[in-house]
C-alpha cells in the first residue's frame, strides 16, 4: 500500500516507512518518529488520542515525561511533512496497491489485463509492510491485512497466468508457496489446476491427497467441497 497524502507527499509502508515528496526528496526520521507516523497513518481518518499514544509508544514509561517526548516529536513530524498538515487527522490516503487489486477483481473477465494489473499492485511491496516497526504491537492488525492482501493478489495473479495458458511457467512458484502456506487451500487448487493442464494428472491427485492427510492430521477437517469437487473432474 503505497499511500499518498496531497499531490506532492506520498507515504509508503509497503517495506520501511518512507515519505517521498514529489517523488524524489525522502524525509530522513528516527525510529520514534517512524512508529508516530507508522501509527498515525494506520488510524488515517480515526482521531488518535493522547493517551492511545502513549501507550502504544512508551508503555510504562512517567506519564509527564512521555507526554512530553511525544509533543516533541508530533512538533517534529509535522515541520518534516509539511505546513499545516496535521497527523493526528490527515485526510484518508489513497491505497494504491489496494486500487490495483481491486480492478484487478473487476477485470477478471479480461486476464491478461487482471494479470498486468496485479503485477503492478505486487511491485509496490518492497519487502514486509511497515518494516520499521513490524514487532510492534499496534501495527500488527493491519500488517496481517496487508499481508493477506499481498497473498490473495499472488493467488489472483496466477489463475490470470492459469487463465491465459502459462501453466508450466507458474508450478514452481506454486509449489514454493505451499510449502510456506500448507493449509491454504486456494494454493492447493491452483497447484492441482496447473500440474493437470500441465499433463500431470497423477501428480494433480496426488497433491490432493497431501493437502487431505495434512488438514486431518493438523485440523481435524476434509478439504473444502469446491476441491473435492475439482478432485473429482480429474
Amino acid at each position: 500500500m503505497e499511500n499518498e497524502h496531497d499531490s506532492d507527499l506520498e507515504f509508503r509502508v509497503l517495506g520501511q516507512i518512507k515519505v517521498v515528496r514529489d517523488s524524489m526528496e525522502e524525509l530522513t526520521m528516527g525510529p520514534k518518529q517512524a512508529a508516530l507516523l507508522a501509527l498515525l497513518l494506520i488510524h488515517t481518518g480515526k482521531v488518535v488520542s493522547t493517551d492511545h499514544l502513549l501507550e502504544a509508544l512508551w508503555p510504562g514509561v512517567d506519564g509527564d515525561k512521555a507526554r512530553r517526548t511525544l509533543w516533541a516529536h508530533v512538533s517534529k513530524l509535522r515541520k518534516a511533512l509539511a505546513p499545516g498538515i496535521d497527523p493526528d487527522s490527515s485526510a484518508q490516503p489513497l491505497s494504491t496497491a489496494e486500487d490495483l487489486v481491486s480492478e484487478a477483481r473487476r477485470s477478471a473477465s479480461n486476464p491478461e489485463q487482471s494479470a498486468e494489473l496485479l503485477k503492478t499492485a505486487l511491485g509496490l511491496w518492497r519487502s514486509r509492510p511497515y518494516e520499521d516497526v513490524f514487532y510492534e504491537e499496534f501495527a500488527q492488525g493491519e500488517i496481517r491485512r496487508l499481508e493477506e492482501l499481498r497473498l490473495e493478489a499472488i493467488e489472483d495473479r496466477i489463475g490470470a497466468d492459469l487463465a491465459l495458458g502459462r501453466q508450466r511457467e507458474v508450478i514452481a512458484e506454486i509449489e514454493s508457496l505451499v510449502e510456506s502456506h500448507p493449509l491454504r487451500e486456494r494454493l492447493w487448487e491452483l497447484l492441482m489446476l496447473a500440474q493437470y493442464r500441465s499433463n500431470r494428472q497423477t501428480d494433480a491427485l496426488r497433491s490432493y491427497q497431501r493437502l487431505r492427510r495434512r488438514l486431518e492430521e493438523e485440523l481435524g477437517l476434509s478439504p473444502s467441497p469446491q476441491l473435492q469437487r475439482l478432485e473429482a473432474q480429474l
